[in-house]
């Protein structure tokens, strides 16, 4: 407990790996609009995350800051037209409560704005990683998300079946 206590500047850690998991998906175009859903990208991409954390051994749960980051004030909860119960909190978030209660979330409208520009971004994610996490950590969070944006980026040019043609012809 030490160590991750330590690790995470005496801080949970999941709030601050969802917010860099959403700046990562703005960043790749994923989210382009200001709807941020649970989809299989953002929790691949908190997971991600997740697993550089000394509690990477324990179970992702992307659920808790999904639900709880709502208590910060920039996090909006938007209920699905069938559901009541707008912005409440729910007791014991699961994946498949949220979706079936919520559309997503959606961030203040200047927060989302400003993240559509990299330098932006990039100190977000740099106040983020420095506030929240040791040195130690620091560094490879940074990294993951260079990665995760040259993954893809690399991703594009697999399936863009224009560059291939492109390749061929160039070939012959």
């Amino acid at each position: 407990r030490k160590i991750y206590a330590a690790e995470t500047r005496h801080r949970a850690p999941h709030k601050p790996l969802l917010l860099l998991s959403v700046i990562d998906l703005i960043e790749q175009g994923h989210f382009q609009t200001n709807l941020i859903t649970l989809d299989p990208e953002l929790r691949e991409t908190f997971i991600t995350y997740w697993l550089l954390t000394p509690r990477g051994a324990n179970k992702a749960d992307i659920s808790l800051p999904f639900n709880h980051l709502v208590s910060d004030g920039f996090w909006h909860l938007l209920p699905k037209p069938n559901n009541h119960q707008p912005q409440q909190l729910l007791k014991s978030p699961s994946i498949a409560l949220l979706t079936k209660t919520y559309l997503g979330a959606k961030l203040d409208d200047d927060l989302f704005a400003l993240l559509q520009f990299p330098i932006a971004r990039d100190k977000l994610r740099l106040v983020i990683v420095q506030t929240y996490f040791s040195h130690s950590l620091q560094f490879d969070l940074i990294k993951q998300a260079k990665i995760n944006l040259e993954s893809y980026q690399y991703s594009l040019t697999l399936i863009n079946p224009t560059d291939k043609k492109s390749i061929k012809e160039a070939q012959s």
